[in-house]
């Protein structure tokens, strides 16, 4: 079976990431889809609320260093949505891992965790035939799209030992494009939102296949 993934990340709280949203559902008619946080720039929580509401399908969500660490207390999270952080779940026989927030870095702020934490529970989560969801991405993904020594290590780490299908992920806004690291796994950062981006992600079986659209 193949799963139709639209992914987006990086919204801030723009009306043009919003708008980038409501209308790649439409034209793109995905099976799920999936946000790899930054919906907000430290608020409103309304904001995040609207954006989760407008969505009827099945909807995987992180929150990135940007939305507030309570956003999904003050929101109403009808059934259709999940928050993945620190969970794994299964959608048409996929399964998909998900982590939060973005490591502590000199130029990183918010909703912050150490590297010690993301990769303790990552390790536990992702294996082989898992899909990862994170706001951070890998710093060999970064490295080998901008040359900068940016990302988190221990989503790196999770990679390479686990060998995960995918990474999806956001944050890095420079460091948006598809990248194959490790020999296997494919990440993918579409850029943000709120400068009309956003990727779709199909996968069937153990291949997964991506591509990006940019106004």
């Amino acid at each position: 079976m193949r799963v139709r993934i639209l992914q987006v990340a990086d919204i801030h709280a723009s009306q043009k990431g919003l708008n980038t949203l409501r209308n790649a559902v439409a034209s793109e008619k995905p099976d799920l889809v999936i946000i790899c946080g930054d919906i907000t720039h430290f608020g409103p929580y309304e904001f995040a609320g609207q954006v989760l509401g407008l969505l009827k399908h099945q909807v995987f969500v992180v929150l990135g260093n940007c939305d507030m660490p309570d956003t999904f207390e003050k929101v109403v999270l009808h059934q259709n949505i999940v928050h993945l952080h620190g969970i794994t779940q299964e959608f048409q026989g996929v399964k998909f891992s998900g982590f939060g927030g973005a490591n502590g870095t000199p130029w990183a702020y918010g909703n912050l965790y150490t590297e010690e934490e993301i990769y303790d529970a990552l390790r536990k989560l992702v294996g082989e035939t898992t899909i990862l969801v994170t706001h951070t991405p890998p710093v060999s993904f970064v490295r080998a799209r901008i040359s900068e020594e940016m990302g988190s290590t221990a989503v790196d780490r999770v990679v390479q030992e686990r060998k995960p299908l995918a990474v999806l992920c956001g944050h890095i806004h420079e460091a948006d494009g598809v990248e194959r690291i490790f020999g296997k796994t494919l990440v993918v950062n579409p850029g943000p939102a709120k400068h009309g981006r956003y990727a779709v992600v199909e996968v069937e079986g153990s291949k997964v296949e991506a591509r990006i659209n940019a106004d």
